[in-house]
C-alpha cells in the first residue's frame, strides 16, 4: 500500500513539472523567439461612434483609426490616442484583428505602445 501511494505521488509530481516545464517553454518562445509584430502607421486619427447607415451590412467597427492608403483603415487600441483626434499621429503598436459588428469586415487593430505627432 505504501508503495502505491509512493508511485502515485510520483507520477503526479512528475506530470506538474512537466506540465510547468511545457507552459514555460511555450511562454518563452512566444515573448523571445517569435514576438507579435510591431507596426507604424501615419495619418490622421479619427474617431466612429456609430455606422453611418445602422441597418446596412458590413458596417466597420466603432472606435478609433486611422485612414490609411494601404488598406481601408487601421482601428487603435490604448489611452495615449484620445487626445491626437483629428491630428496627424505616427502610431507604433502590435497588430491583431478587429471586426465589425456583425463579424465583417475585418480589419487591422494596433494596440498602441507609443503615439507621436507629426508636423504637418
Amino acid at each position: 500500500m505504501n508503495r502505491a501511494v509512493s508511485l502515485l505521488m510520483a507520477v503526479c509530481i512528475s506530470f506538474t513539472a512537466g506540465l510547468l516545464i511545457c507552459i514555460g517553454t511555450y511562454w518563452f518562445v512566444q515573448a523571445y523567439l517569435f514576438p507579435p509584430a510591431t507596426l507604424e502607421v501615419r495619418g490622421v486619427l479619427r474617431f466612429q461612434s456609430q455606422p453611418s447607415a445602422p441597418s446596412a451590412t458590413g458596417n466597420p467597427p466603432n472606435g478609433y483609426f486611422i485612414e490609411s492608403t494601404a488598406i481601408d483603415r487601421f482601428y487603435l487600441e490604448g489611452d495615449l490616442i484620445k487626445t491626437y483626434v483629428g491630428s496627424l499621429v505616427l502610431v507604433k503598436g502590435t497588430i491583431s484583428t478587429v471586426c465589425g459588428p456583425d463579424t465583417y469586415p475585418c480589419y487591422p487593430n494596433l494596440l498602441v505602445e507609443s503615439v507621436i505627432q507629426v508636423p504637418g
